[in-house]
């Protein structure tokens, strides 16, 4: 369920089928610290009508737990049932399955009834890319952006490098995270390149908070910038602070180096003349 939590908008689905089956695990608990037996009912709505009956026996006079829990087993079986009919239509007829689908990937559902592509691990890494690329070119003032770039030597390279005015500026890098991994070492990561404003960018990790402490230089000047991008029930993904960055010391040399790289290499976003 934690694990879910970091992605409602893709798993909130998932997530309700969980609470519900775990509201059954508790039925069939109680009902067996009441009668000494454990349940046999296939029927989980029979399983609930038998928890009342020993509940009223026993003169528990609040029911409504159990009336709870008949609501969202109506719920479970409206989304089981439509479920199974996407799942029967998918596999017999592929004509009314939209293009760049797959039978047998997961089932995802804004009312039960929408189906979600799934993505590599690397497309959805460019996905993320492109969100916070896009982010911070209406952020900062014409902006150059680089992907994949090889900074601050051939042999480094990040993420996203976006230079300010259209060039001539301040230089931006960002490093992104997509699903699980060791944030705190990608905060120390980022924290080494050199750049004026350095920024770790998360999917699927809304989770992470990371300590005031770990984002700052040692001199304390500079802080790193946390960009948490989300998606929206419509598979949009959006990009926001959710702390905001400090500028960070630079030795002048690195203008030199950036003006080198910048000449060197087409921008793969800028505005054109």
């Amino acid at each position: 369920m934690k694990l879910a939590a970091d992605d409602l908008p893709a798993y909130r689905t998932g997530i309700a089928l969980l609470a519900v089956h775990s509201a059954i695990s508790l039925n069939d608990a109680i009902a067996a610290g009441l009668t000494g037996k454990a349940g046999r009912h296939q029927d989980h709505l029979t399983a609930a009508a038998e928890l009342e009956r020993s509940a009223r026996k026993h003169r528990i006079s609040n029911l409504n737990g159990v009336s709870h829990l008949r609501r969202l087993l109506a719920e479970k079986t409206a989304s089981l049932t439509v479920v199974i009919v996407w799942t029967t239509l998918w596999c017999a007829f592929p004509s009314v399955v939209p293009n760049g689908f797959t039978c047998g990937l997961t089932l995802i559902s804004r009312r039960f009834s929408m189906l979600r592509q799934v993505l590599s691990e690397e497309q959805q890494h460019a996905r993320v890319q492109n969100a916070v690329a896009n982010f911070l070119f209406s952020a900062l003032i014409v902006p150059k952006i680089f992907f994949n770039a090889r900074w601050p030597t051939r042999k480094e390279e990040v993420d996203i490098l976006a230079v300010d005015r259209s060039g001539a500026g301040e230089i931006h890098v960002v490093e992104v995270k997509v699903g699980s991994a060791d944030l705190v070492r990608s905060v120390r990561s980022i924290i080494e390149v050199p750049a004026h404003f350095r920024y770790l960018a998360l999917f699927g990790n809304a989770s992470f908070r990371p300590t005031e402490k770990t984002l700052y230089a040692a001199d304390g000047m500079g802080r790193v910038g946390i960009i948490q991008v989300r998606e929206s029930p419509q598979g949009d993904l959006c990009a926001e602070f959710a702390v905001r960055p400090e500028r960070f010391r630079l030795d002048s040399s690195y203008f030199r180096q950036i003006d080198r790289f910048t000449a060197a290499r087409p921008a793969d976003m800028e505005i054109r003349p």
